[in-house]
């Protein structure tokens, strides 16, 4: 009986949700080891951390000796590159059989100050070079606009239908 409660205490209930929290707890973990290089790239400010044993993140800040803080707390451009290094570290898992090489990015980029633009442009300029990846960005800023070598346009006719033209601004 001792052996079973012990073995309870490690995986929980019949269920498996503390065993199943501890597994994915590392995988996060991982993830946000991968997310931190990213990040790193575009920030030198701040590093993500997973709690041990949880779900949760919490946030370094660098420049003020390493406090610990909730990641609600960014502001909406820090917020943005937070959570862009996260979806390129979610997207360069690659499983057998399973791998993201396209990622689509739906604004966010007016919240950025334009250093923090540029920077964020650039690293998904590097992307395609570094591992392949194809990065979308829906985005009406006009910076991002002409940063970008290869416009989707899409001019809505009526309620249901839509023109799509593809425009290559290198070749104007």
């Amino acid at each position: 009986a001792t052996q079973w409660k012990r073995l309870a205490g490690l995986f929980g209930t019949n269920d498996g949700a503390a065993f199943r929290n501890v597994a994915q707890s590392f995988l996060l973990q991982n993830l946000v080891r991968n997310a931190n290089e990213y990040l790193k790239e575009l920030t030198q400010r701040y590093r993500l951390d997973c709690i041990p044993g949880t779900l949760t993140l919490s946030l370094r800040d660098l420049y003020q000796g390493e406090t610990e803080s909730p990641v609600d707390t960014l502001s909406g451009g820090e917020s943005f590159l937070v959570s862009l290094s996260l979806a390129l570290a979610l997207s360069a898992i690659n499983r057998k059989g399973f791998s993201i090489d396209t990622l689509f990015i739906d604004e966010g980029f007016g919240n950025l100050s334009s250093n923090e633009l540029e920077t964020v442009l650039n690293m998904l300029a590097r992307l395609q070079k570094m591992n392949g990846k194809r990065v979308g960005i829906i985005s009406h800023v006009e910076a991002v606009k002409e940063h970008i070598p290869i416009h989707v346009e899409v001019t809505r006719i009526d309620p249901t239908r839509s023109n799509i033209n593809i425009v290559d601004i290198t070749r104007q």
